[in-house]
């Protein structure tokens, strides 16, 4: 076995022109990589990691560190001792993997080496760069690895001893079948319930017309999509970081085959959003936003869901990765719940030691019913 070696860098101007050799995911390639560091959340810095054989590149990994302050984080009341000490957190996060994606976008590696030799050198340059860190003055508190399904999760947990696995909500995965040629397709295999709720859903949302944006249209209209994302972060419970503004217009600029935005107007008025982002066979949901006035009025959620799933059958997609918010409301238009793992150490020893006491006092799942949409699938499930 040759032995593997890894270089560190902080731009990807500094990034090898071999990079994009490896081209499994597209969230770990040059164009998307250089959208993210063009339009970074105000409190996350970026490393990458290539991964050698000799002078041949074998693995790339991206690594995030973000600056956490407590109050910043929980957006939606906490309770008053959670609020209070919220109030004196402030640490600092170093991430082996992509905070702003759900699945498995943490490393990419050659089929041909160890991916336990691999995870290895990864362990190593994190635990340096937790070293150029300190030497920034800006100490490594928490050190986490996401996000891992169950197979990989134990190869993963070989190198990370010391690590906490937790798990958090599943990623949301909604399978395209081969015999769905059109929309109408997917309605028919559906339960006369939630058919019934899909042509309500479009019904109330009549006047409202869909379509992509160009990058000409996305700066034109740049103020009132950020605006709708605002709605929407500003409306969830927990977010380590707020996008720039200028996010939705670097992720055209560099990725204008595979970024793919679409508003939804009514008259002359956005008033919906949704982007997703082409990853080989599958689609990523990325950010989306709604007027939070006319949400209920024209289910404007539930129809960017049932575009979503038009866009992937018109275009031949097997999958649409949905991440792992409103998991329900998710499940009633055929998405199905995959369980993902996350690693977490606390530099400190002694806090390492009860982290998942702490992460369960702030950390409460969702309760929610998974629903059961199609025709054939497992009538167990509540329908």
């Amino acid at each position: 076995m040759t032995h593997l070696s890894y270089s560190l860098f902080t731009s990807v101007q500094e990034l090898p022109q071999e990079w994009d050799r490896l081209r499994k995911d597209e969230f770990l390639n040059l164009a998307y990589l250089t959208a993210q560091e063009n339009a970074l959340p105000k409190n996350m810095d970026v490393f990458y990691i290539a991964v050698y054989q000799l002078d041949k590149l074998v693995g790339k990994a991206i690594v995030q560190r973000v600056r956490v302050q407590g109050e910043e984080v929980y957006r939606n009341n906490p309770s008053s001792m959670k609020e209070e000490l919220l109030n004196l957190l402030n640490i600092n996060i170093l991430c082996l993997g992509n905070l702003k994606l759900t699945g498995e976008h943490a490393y990419v590696y050659d089929e041909n080496v160890d991916e336990l030799e691999v995870l290895s050198l990864l362990k190593e340059a994190l635990n340096e760069i937790r070293q150029i860190s300190k030497k920034e003055k800006l100490p490594i508190q928490l050190m986490g690895i996401k996000d891992f399904y169950q197979d990989s999760k134990v190869r993963v947990e070989k190198i990370f001893k010391e690590y906490q696995a937790f798990t958090v909500q599943p990623n949301m995965v909604f399978e395209f079948r081969k015999e769905w040629k059109s929309f109408d397709d997917y309605l028919d295999a559906m339960r006369t319930k939630y058919r019934t709720r899909a042509k309500r859903a479009f019904k109330k949302s009549e006047g409202i017309v869909y379509r992509e944006l160009n990058l000409e249209e996305i700066l034109r209209w740049n103020n009132s999509i950020y605006q709708l994302y605002l709605n929407v972060l500003n409306n969830a419970d927990f977010s380590l970081y707020q996008l720039p503004e200028n996010y939705f217009i670097e992720m055209k600029k560099q990725m204008p085959n595979k970024f793919k935005l679409f508003g939804g107007f009514k008259q002359d008025t956005l008033v919906s959003f949704y982007s997703i982002i082409e990853n080989n066979e599958q689609l990523e949901a990325g950010f989306l936003g709604y007027d939070a006035e006319l949400q209920k009025e024209n289910q404007l959620y539930l129809n960017l869901l049932y575009q979503m799933i038009t866009y992937g059958i018109d275009f031949g997609f097997d999958s649409l990765d949905l991440s792992r918010t409103a998991m329900e409301i998710k499940s009633s238009v055929g998405a199905e719940p995959i369980e993902t793992f996350g690693l977490l150490k606390h530099t400190n020893p002694w806090m390492n030691k009860v982290l998942k006491s702490i992460f369960s006092k702030f950390y409460q799942p969702e309760e929610w019913i998974q629903r059961s949409p199609f025709k054939d699938v497992d009538s167990s499930l509540s329908n």
